[in-house]
């Protein structure tokens, strides 16, 4: 045998002989661990009892492992770590620790020196337990508690030592898992916790050299030196939002020794949000405890404590594509002892600007708190308006011998209410004088509000001075338009309240002299009617109570009934458009002026008169030039513009617009002459035929019957119109009765059409149906 062979198998049992002698030794041990771990999580004794410690009870939890000395202290309903770093934690995580701890039931308990394999340095229990934890109840609520953990097995089990008990306990590994297992970063919260808009009243924004201030005073936010203005509350509220819930992608290193490694030593970008103390109460007080002494001392001295301050700071890039940032956060305005990362797209919601944080509001007022309203112009003077018995009306020793106009007042205030600025202006200071000062008083407020208001680049923009402050805020012309107009702006608009059940007659005169008079039945006077249904039968007193009551019902119907108007008639003609006669009753009853005319110029002789007549009054009488909708009106003493929507109501063909009333069954042939030549067209079963070698355009030939069958014009032409014919239809009818169509196409679009010596405007799309191609291009012939 060679000696290298030798020497080979001698190592072999060398090494096999210890294996053999240390499996020897710990076989008891895992033994042990093997049997226990198959009980059941409830088997054994509860290693605790109830009356030791209640796990809610608990203030604090101290960790010792590896040398390090972790404390997590409980604060209201919050857990924080205190050492050896600030940070808040998951409440969750660590109740769990005292939880699991009061639900410790061992399996078995051993003592030191029991046999060769129980020590407490095998154990993993001395000279170092691999953690000691340490339960401290809240004052008052019980003795602290120290668990040792020592080793844990893969099986399930660990060992632990309680207090100065010399016992070593057998217990499942919950415990062991939790606190060995684990960081203490796994623990901690991974959003930040920010004050809220209503807790902060200072917020500090430093990023890229450039500094913003905003701090709050008496529940108002603004910029403070060196820059001024108001500052919009939602804004603040959506930063101090945005930054309570920024997520911590991942925990990177506690304590560091240099900052600067991150980038944070000095940050280009720090928040700084100061959340102020509660006041102390104004008389101490104090609640007895259970046994008789209080939870805690009062302050009595009655100063109010030191305000908190948030410090959020980012610093470097993590990596080269700029995707995360090293931050830090921290109470107080010194560097985070915790270093952690927050994505990219967390740090761009810092990217504010001055303008970015202002309240664009001209005014802070809400348009439902103002009160007062004084607008004074140089070309107009002084329009002042007093909201008093729930409507606004003009300041009596400064009216203007009108009603102001409830409505168009409203819409005034909450344009000026809601104005905001598309660019403001600092240190603004105008050299010429206000185009319009609006003065607004509102509810539970002292002080006015005052607007200069300044003309801003040719008349297209306006700049805003309130009250006292510097900043100018740049707005469009339009949107204070209102507030440079006179007083008859703001007129009562309402210029007729008529009833539409009232109106007896209707008459519309047009420019061209047509003239169609509407009339219709009113019901008697409401009192007659009731007083006539209600009068008895006389041989009602003899009839069965039942009929009498189905007679008590006929005759309410009955009233009903008669309330109400009759149809309308159009006198002289069996027919009309009824649809177009309601939509003008119904926008001209109320009729509201869409704005006061200063003049009655574009008010033509030849304009339209609608007369409105109710019973018993005289004629009401509108005249309006329906194309510039000027108009006046009986017994107003000025004119006034008419909605688009009335002049087209008014405007528009109330005569019957169906001028032929047949069937396109009815129909046999129709001919059409165009350019010198003549097509008959027919039908046979149900395909177009005619009677040319061209092939019928089926689709052509079915709009032209079905257009010819209940034709509809748009409105009607004067007498005498000439209309010069380019498309000549006849339609022959199974009833031997024929129709001779003249049609033209019109300059405006669309077309005319002559019928029996009457000529029609057409609508575009009938009068292309009316003239379309009747035969198949050459292209489509093969189909």
């Amino acid at each position: 045998m060679k000696f290298t062979t030798t020497i080979f198998l001698l190592v072999t049992l060398i090494i096999a002989g210890l294996i053999f002698a240390f499996v020897r030794s710990v076989e008891p041990e895992y033994e042990r661990e093997r049997r226990l771990s198959g009980q059941s999580q409830e088997a054994g004794q509860p290693l605790f009892s109830p009356d030791e410690f209640s796990p809610d009870d608990i203030q604090s939890v101290t960790i010792q492992r590896e040398g390090q000395k972790i404390i997590l202290e409980k604060e209201g309903e919050d857990w924080w770590q205190i050492e050896p770093v600030r940070f808040a934690l998951n409440s969750w995580e660590v109740k769990n620790i005292p939880d699991d701890t009061s639900k410790l039931r061992y399996l078995e308990k051993l003592r030191s020196g029991q046999d060769e394999t129980i020590s407490a340095q095998k154990l993993g229990l001395a000279p170092t337990p691999r953690a000691v934890i340490t339960l401290v109840p809240a004052r008052g609520k019980g003795s602290p508690q120290k668990i040792k953990l020592g080793r844990k097995s893969l099986g399930g089990v660990g060992y632990l030592m309680i207090n100065e008990d010399p016992g070593i306990y057998v217990v499942k590994s919950e415990l062991h898992k939790r606190v060995l297992d684990k960081e203490i970063s796994e623990w901690r919260k991974t959003s930040i916790d920010s004050a809220k808009e209503g807790q902060a009243d200072h917020v500090k924004l430093v990023q890229g050299g450039r500094t913003i201030e905003l701090a709050k005073s008496n529940g108002t936010w603004a910029l403070e030196s060196p820059n001024s203005g108001r500052v919009s509350r939602k804004e603040v509220e959506q930063l101090l939002n945005d930054i309570d819930g920024f997520y911590i992608n991942k925990f990177v290193k506690d304590q560091p020794e240099d900052l600067s490694v991150y980038g944070l030593a000095e940050s280009e970008t720090t928040v700084t949000i100061r959340k102020p103390a509660p006041p102390p109460p104004s008389e101490p007080t104090t609640q007895a405890a259970t046994d008789g002494q209080p939870d805690e001392e009062p302050d009595s001295t009655g100063e109010t404590p030191p305000p908190t301050v948030y410090t959020l700071r980012i610093g470097s890039p993590v990596d080269l594509k700029k995707e995360h940032f090293f931050a830090t956060w921290s109470e107080g305005e010194h560097g985070g002892d915790v270093v952690f990362q927050l994505a990219k797209s967390s740090v761009e919601k810092l990217d504010k600007t001055v303008d970015d944080m202002r309240d664009a509001r001209i005014t802070p007022l809400e348009d439902a708190d103002v009160r007062q309203i004084k607008v004074s112009t140089p070309e107009h003077g002084d329009v002042h308006l007093l909201h008093e018995e729930a409507r606004w009306q003009f300041e009596p020793s400064s009216a203007p011998g009108f009603a102001a106009d409830d409505g168009e007042t409203s819409k005034l205030v909450t344009a000026i209410a809601s104005a905001e600025a598309d660019a403001y202006m600092a240190n603004a200071s105008p050299a010429d004088e206000p185009v319009a000062t609006i003065t607004l008083g509102a509810v539970a407020r002292t002080q006015s509000d005052v607007l200069r208001v300044f003309a801003q680049g040719e008349g297209e923009k306006h700049l805003v001075l309130r009250n006292n402050e510097t900043t100018g805020y740049v707005v469009d012309g339009d949107r204070l338009e209102g507030c440079l107009k006179p007083a008859l702006n703001l007129r009562d608009r309402l210029v007729l309240d008529a009833a539409d059940d009232q109106i007896h007659r209707v008459t519309i005169t047009r420019a061209d002299g047509t003239r169609s008079v509407f009339e219709r039945d009113l019901p008697p006077v409401k009192e007659e009617a009731e007083a006539e249904a209600a009068s008895p039968d006389p041989a009602s007193t003899t009839q069965p109570a039942a009929m009498a009551t189905t007679q008590t019902a006929t005759a309410a119907a009955e009233v009903e009934a008669a309330s109400k108007p009759g149809p309308w008639r159009f006198v002289g003609h069996e027919r009309f458009e009824a649809s177009a006669l309601q939509d003008l009753v119904k926008e001209f009853l109320p009729l509201r002026a869409t704005s006061w005319m200063v003049d009655a110029a574009g008010l033509a002789p030849g304009a339209t008169r609608v007369e409105i007549q109710g019973a018993t009054a005289a004629p009401i009488v509108l005249t309006a030039n329906l194309d510039s909708r000027v108009a006046t009106l009986t017994g107003v003493d000025r004119p006034f513009e008419i909605s688009e929507i009335l002049a087209n109501a008014i405007n528009a063909e109330l005569r019957y617009r169906t001028v032929l009333s047949f069937n396109t069954t009815d129909i046999r042939r129709v001919t059409v002459g165009r350019d010198g030549q003549t097509q008959v067209i027919g039908k046979d079963g149900d395909d177009y035929v005619g009677d040319g070698e061209g092939k019928i355009d089926q689709s052509a030939a079915g709009g032209l019957f079905d257009t010819l069958a209940g034709l509809r014009v748009e409105r009607y032409l004067p007498d005498g119109h000439v209309v010069e014919v380019t498309t000549t239809i006849t339609v022959e009818l199974d009833d031997e009765q024929t129709h001779v169509l003249e049609v033209a196409e019109s300059k405006g679009g669309g077309g005319v059409v002559a019928i029996n010596s009457q000529a029609y405007v057409l609508s575009e799309s009938v009068y292309e149906k009316l003239t379309a191609d009747l035969f198949k291009q050459d292209d489509d012939k093969e189909e």
